[in-house]
């Protein structure tokens, strides 16, 4: 479900209870607070004022704002390795979240998605996520066509550690996706029927 809905609305749990007369009560433990949405759109705000302008078209906004999240972030291998062993601990730097990637310049490949899908909806552009087992990243609608965004992708982990800013994964059709052979982008088709339509 939180594949479907703005960052804002996505869970960490849902409780869910009934009483004998068939009542039930669903409460949401909500994965980002008031406090954390405020942050988010500030800083947003901030970014996208100093990289972007009202002359830039949708996909030059975009992809400013995918260089400027890959510029400034570094993806979260010692959460990745963790989660990879089913190691589940606190996650100290909040790379799982957007304001963790604000904050702490440091990501998951849900945190650089959720920025943004968060981003994508402030500028009024149709989106949401794609999700596997390992992996999630953003579908957006530019032209009424269903494209693929992979900001972890596009900010691989090199054996130097040397930043890298690729644009591979920006906006990618379904055939240069399939193409890429990646093995963390094999997702159910017909779960996100917006796409098998308009492949």
């Amino acid at each position: 479900l939180n594949n479907f809905v703005h960052p804002y609305n996505s869970y960490n749990k849902l409780f869910i209870s009934s009483n004998s007369m068939g009542k039930i009560k669903i409460t949401i433990d909500k994965l980002y607070k008031d406090d954390e949405i405020s942050f988010i759109n500030e800083q947003i705000g901030l970014i996208t004022s100093t990289i972007t302008n009202d002359n830039m078209s949708e996909v030059e906004k975009i992809k400013s704002f995918h260089d400027y999240i890959i510029n400034n972030t570094t993806y979260d291998t010692e959460r990745a390795n963790e989660i990879k062993q089913n190691i589940y601990t606190e996650n100290k730097y909040m790379s799982h979240k957007a304001n963790g990637v604000l904050i702490n310049k440091i990501a998951l490949c849900s945190g650089y998605t959720d920025l943004m899908a968060i981003y994508l909806n402030m500028i009024n552009i149709k989106n949401f996520k794609i999700a596997t087992n390992e992996h999630i990243w953003n579908a957006v609608n530019m032209n009424n066509s269903w494209l693929h965004l992979d900001l972890t992708w596009d900010d691989p982990v090199t054996d130097t550690g040397q930043p890298m800013l690729l644009d591979e994964f920006f906006l990618s059709s379904q055939a240069e996706l399939v193409n890429a052979k990646t093995g963390q982008h094999n997702y159910e088709e017909k779960i996100y029927t917006e796409i098998a339509i308009t492949k």
